[in-house]
């Protein structure tokens, strides 16, 4: 099973991300100080690279019993050595001894969400009656 980003949080990405460097382009031709643009030109290529990590990736994925957050900086853990599932304000807290993994619920998409919740609590039943 796979959550994607939602779309809410990539296409405001990849707009901002725009923006910024074509401000900076723009402003690097067109405008008298040089060191500002820059760093608009900078900030924006990390939020087009942003963007393009979120399309590319997808936000979690569970397979074989392995909840995997997915990205740069990915994370894993096994359902069967899951100890604590909780919500906690916006994000999903998913424990076991040793690791944590936090899903943030607004850039998760949201019927994809309430389906990775399901299927935790599923996998886990199923696992404990075995």
């Amino acid at each position: 099973m796979k959550v994607k980003y939602s779309n809410l949080s990539k296409y405001s990405k990849l707009s901002m991300g725009l923006l910024w460097f074509f401000a900076g382009t723009l402003e690097l031709y067109f405008g008298d100080s040089k060191s500002i643009n820059y760093l608009l030109i900078v900030f924006g290529s990390v939020y087009i690279v942003m963007a393009f990590v979120e399309f590319t990736y997808n936000y979690v994925e569970i397979e074989n019993g392995i909840v995997s957050k997915k990205g740069p900086f990915s994370k894993s853990l096994k359902i069967v050595d899951l100890i604590k599932m909780e919500e906690a304000g916006r994000e999903l807290v998913i424990r076991t001894m040793d690791k944590k993994i936090t899903i943030n619920k607004m850039r998760a998409n949201s019927d994809d969400y309430l389906r990775l919740r399901e299927e935790i609590k599923k996998q886990k039943q199923s696992l404990a009656v075995v």
